[in-house]
């Protein structure tokens, strides 16, 4: 029995190592939301929302509001018109 057990804890540690060093590299190469005009739509932003997007097309997006976060409120339903 000592030897099960000492081998399924070395098969354990192995797992683990491996999913570890498995994660390096997504650690070492993680992007970062760094876009140029993401500071500027948050800082002048008047409301803050979650939504679901309930459609989408070039032409007409429906989201609905899940949940008011802050600022104005908005309605239940907004229609997004000629998004590019």
């Amino acid at each position: 029995m000592a030897i099960g057990a000492r081998f399924l804890r070395t098969t354990i540690a192995k797992f683990f190592l491996v999913v570890m060093l498995i994660q390096i590299p997504s650690l070492l190469l993680g992007a970062v939301w760094n876009e140029p005009w993401h500071k500027q739509v948050v800082t002048e932003a008047d409301t803050l929302g979650l939504f679901q997007i309930e459609s989408a097309s070039p032409l007409k997006s429906i989201a609905r509001r899940v949940r008011h976060l802050a600022g104005s409120e908005t309605p239940d339903t907004i229609e997004i018109n000629h998004w590019k």
